[in-house]
């Protein structure tokens, strides 16, 4: 079976009853003198009330478009109905002052304002928990569904606040406004808020910079919402008791722009507007035909950039059928119109993406045919996923197995070509079968040949139809440097490294390597001897070392940038500490210099460097210290060469030692 096949994976999860629109036809408000829920079509036509009667003050309303349901504040109560304005319930009572609120539908998580704090629940009201940041008067609420960032507008501290729901951190993002409420366009990567004082709605990047007005001459504003997928921003204007709406490319003041057609006054409403939400009633889902998603990998050359690259193949031909694809709840350039089989291409992001496409035949409204959640996991770096080549004859592939996320069961499968493209057929090779191991060496190259090596993750041991998905490339060619013996040895206070070679063709030299938390460093690097057939021999010495276990690793290099690297060495060291000062490393130097000492209890200490005629020049350390091993670099830039003397004193000794600075 060749590389491809193992590409294609057909993921499909059908919706079995209704479908819901993820395109808006439906607009709904809060009145806040006649106290009720009222909706409308998008154009401000065919007003009706929702909820007429039994609300004490209705105000902040939000969505929950996966159970098809209105979360609203009313009074020191969030409640919830359906999108008719029946089944009205209580989610949360007795609050101290509720402001915004805002329902994360993908999550099934429900935030809102209340005693001065932002609050995350389940969209049952269970599980609350406070979330980060400082307010005063917090007042709205927008979402980042993509990024998982909650925005709180605070009119009285003048900004507005970015969580991080991910980990429950914030930062104050913009300072010295008044906002009310913020929307967010998550299409264009836009923050929109409107500024009570000032009278506007002004639109930021998500980061809050590059602010930029877009609508002046606000009489008054108190809710704001974004249409991505139609370019449009509405508002409520509560003072002129007006629900507006413009094009988001649309600036000027708002007067001229009402005169100019350029603003639509869609709703005047003598009750007063709070809040505002777009939302979609459910439509039957399309029948004939029912629609596959399928979710082909290819290209993964993206993949290595951090991107994934996807096509959504299928559909059996069935007359006119219209077709457009979501990822993460924002809709994509993409539309296929009259499709019957048809494929595009995306770029997908890192982590969990939530992809599904949304059809309609005949001009019928649109309907969310097929839906599918897949994780994408991040490729492997260079230390967790690189060649070794123990000889000329084959080629070792080591990697470090992913972790965390459940990812610790994964399956691997390792694919060989000779050509830099993933999706190139026949020519690739598999070797071997999935396997949950980390090592495998490839017997079937020849030196000088250039190969190019795919590692694929999976979640099960067939690559097919899986929760999580990813790739990692490396390339690489058998080197006819024939490494013959690489050793360490542990010799007083430092590492001796020793190698030999048989023989070298093309050998520009190694870099010495070493493992530190994790992290290979690099040491040195020792120049090769190009091209000879006799037996050469290299060492170094390591003088920064500690307790513990340490690996060392060679990267052959050759004269055309291609490397190599050994087998790891292992050395153990376990010495008795005692006071002592050593001899700095390099002596002489320019300008820079490593003094290394080690005390055996806890002391005050102060390591200094003096001139020749005994006058200190530098104190490099002082202190109280805890036993053991210390390592600092002195940087004698500021001096002239000449001898120079550093010394370590404590309560118990007094150690000497020379140095010399060479420039």
């Amino acid at each position: 079976m060749r590389f491809v096949t193992f590409f294609f994976i057909t993921l499909f999860f059908l919706f079995a009853s209704i479908n819901i629109k993820a395109q808006y036809d439906k607009m709904a408000w809060a009145t806040t003198s006649s106290k009720m829920l009222r909706q409308s079509n998008l154009d401000g036509s065919n007003v009706e009330n929702l909820i007429s009667t039994g609300l004490i003050a209705p105000k902040w309303l939000s969505v929950d478009e996966n159970n098809l349901k209105i979360y609203f504040v009313d009074g020191t109560s969030i409640k919830k109905c359906n999108y008719d304005g029946s089944g009205i319930e209580n989610v949360l009572i007795n609050l101290n002052n509720p402001e915004g609120i805002m329902v994360d539908a993908n999550n099934a998580k429900l935030y809102f304002i209340s005693a001065q704090k932002a609050i995350s629940c389940d969209l049952d009201g269970s599980n609350q928990t406070d979330l980060s940041g400082s307010f005063s008067y917090p007042e709205g609420l927008a979402i980042d569904r993509i990024n998982q960032m909650l925005y709180v507008t605070d009119i009285d501290n003048d900004q507005i606040t970015k969580i991080d729901l991910t980990n429950n951190s914030s930062t104050i993002i913009i300072s010295g406004i008044n906002p009310v409420d913020a929307a967010i366009d998550n299409n264009n990567s836009y923050l929109y808020y409107i500024d009570a004082v000032a009278h506007k709605i002004v639109r930021t990047d998500l980061n809050g910079n590059n602010s930029n007005d877009r609508i002046t001459g606000l009489n008054g504003g108190k809710g704001i919402v974004i249409d991505s997928d139609q370019g449009y921003v509405y508002w409520t204007d509560d003072e002129d008791q007006k629900i507006l709406r413009a094009s988001v490319s649309v600036t000027g003041d708002v007067t001229n722009l009402i005169n100019q057609g350029n603003v639509d006054v869609l709703v005047n409403e003598d009750g007063g507007t709070r809040g505002i939400i777009l939302f979609s009633y459910p439509v039957a889902g399309i029948t004939n035909p029912t629609a596959d998603l399928i979710i082909h990998r290819y290209n993964f050359d993206t993949y290595i950039t951090g991107t994934r690259t996807c096509a959504f193949d299928g559909w059996a031909n069935a007359g006119n059928i219209d077709i457009r694809l979501y990822v993460n709840g924002v809709r994509k350039s993409f539309e296929c119109n009259d499709c019957g089989t048809w494929s595009n291409t995306k770029e997908i992001d890192p982590g969990t993406n939530n992809i599904y496409i949304e059809s309609r035949k005949d001009f019928d409204p649109w309907v969310a045919s097929s839906h599918r959640s897949i994780t994408f996991i991040k490729p492997l770096n260079d230390d967790n996923f690189y060649l070794q080549y123990p000889g000329d004859e084959y080629i070792k592939i080591k990697w470090s197995k992913h972790t965390g996320d459940g990812t610790e069961d994964f399956y691997y499968r390792v694919c060989r070509n000779t050509i830099n493209e993933a999706n190139s057929g026949d020519d690739w090779t598999i070797l071997g079968n999935w396997t949950q191991e980390d090592t495998l060496s490839d017997f079937g190259v020849e030196v000088g040949t250039q190969y190019y090596y795919w590692i694929i993750c999976a979640s099960d041991n067939s690559g097919n139809n899986p929760s999580a998905f990813g790739t990692s490339q490396r390339a690489g060619t058998p080197f006819p440097v024939q490494l013959t013996d690489f050793t360490a040895e542990v010799i007083n206070s430092y590492v001796s490294l020793n190698w030999e070679t048989a023989t070298e063709i093309n050998n520009y030299g190694f870099e010495i390597e070493r493992l530190k938390e994790e992290n290979w460093q690099k040491l040195a690097f020792i120049e090769g001897h190009g091209n000879c057939n006799s037996p050469k021999k290299y060492s170094f010495i390591d003088r920064r070392i500690w307790d513990g276990t340490i690996k060392y690793r060679l990267k052959q290099i050759d004269f055309n940038g291609n490397f190599k690297y050994s087998d790891d060495v292992v050395v153990e060291i376990k010495t008795q500490i005692q006071y002592q000062l050593f001899q700095n490393y390099p002596n002489p130097f320019n300008p820079i210099t490593t003094i290394k000492y080690e005390i055996p209890i806890e002391q005050n200490i102060e390591l200094s460097v003096y001139n020749a005629l005994g006058r200190q020049v530098k104190i490099i350390e002082k202190g109280y210290k805890k036993a053991g091993r210390y390592l600092l670099e002195f940087d004698g830039s500021f001096l002239s060469s000449g001898i120079y003397y550093y010394q370590l004193k404590s309560d118990y000794h007094v150690v000497t030692k020379k140095m010399l600075i060479l420039k």
